[in-house]
């Protein structure tokens, strides 16, 4: 389907969004071309979204090194914190040495408007290490960051915070 720019008075964008209204049946339709009339529907470029995506990751970098204590270089490759090169396949946040000792959590970094949930915890749960557990640092525009994982993993954190190591 070809991609046509088409230029709207105010006064026909306003004519379509009545008219959006009053056939009800056509609603999703109509308000797909309405919220593109209203400049809703602008997607962000590939580039725009691998560096947003870095962007967040090396947040968490910082992050993680203020929790530790733990200096981080993102131009250092041997830091013990350091951001996984976009694509790569493992974790987003690679920890050495004292780091990966004193945080036992392998991270997957989501910076993104709408993802599945399930999907990104099974990603960070299978980049996970042995021994390890996967949680997911999710990022919306304008909103807290937030860590995510199974409910298994969060009853594994609960037992060690508890003293109650898991069952081997």
């Amino acid at each position: 389907m070809a991609r046509r720019i088409v230029s709207l008075t105010d006064e026909e964008i306003e004519f379509i969004k009545v008219l959006a209204l009053e056939h009800p049946e056509e609603y999703s339709r109509v308000r797909k071309l309405v919220d593109k009339l209203n400049g809703s529907q602008q997607r962000i470029t590939r580039a725009s979204a691998k560096g947003k995506g870095r962007s967040f990751q090396q947040w968490v970098c910082r992050w993680v090194s203020e929790l530790l204590g733990v200096p981080y270089v993102q131009s250092d490759d041997s830091c013990e914190i350091h951001s996984r090169e976009m694509g790569q396949h493992g974790s987003d946040i690679v920890l050495r040495g004292e780091a990966r000792k004193r945080f036992p959590f392998d991270i997957e970094c989501k910076a993104v408007k709408g993802m599945s949930l399930q999907a990104a915890v099974d990603q960070a749960e299978a980049n996970a290490a042995d021994c390890r557990w996967g949680c997911v640092f999710y990022k919306q525009t304008n909103q807290k960051p937030l860590v995510i994982f199974s409910l298994e993993t969060f009853g594994k954190v609960c037992k060690r915070l508890l003293g109650r190591e898991e069952d081997k």
